[in-house]
């Protein structure tokens, strides 16, 4: 079953996924009464967490989060030229 589902798919395979994830955020926004517009999909935490800084941040700027937190969240701050 499985060599049949890779025969199956193998002629998309090269091909890439959505960037803008359009059919899931349309989706989401039918499930949730949202405008498609305002959600933002991304490829985990770590990515919308960097969405997130380098949105907000500012180099120079500074960036707060709790001393026990997500690992992450310094390293984002500092990769958006701010200091954590």
């Amino acid at each position: 079953m499985a060599i049949e589902a890779f025969r199956a798919a193998a002629d998309l395979l090269a091909l890439y996924p959505d960037g803008s994830a359009s059919r899931l955020r349309e989706a989401i926004g039918r499930r949730y009464g949202l405008d498609a517009a305002h959600i933002v999909c991304g490829n985990g935490s770590d990515d919308i967490l960097g969405l997130l800084a380098h949105t907000y941040l500012q180099p120079g700027d500074e960036g707060l989060y709790a001393q026990h937190g997500f690992l992450e969240y310094p390293i984002v701050i500092r990769a958006a030229g701010a200091f954590p």
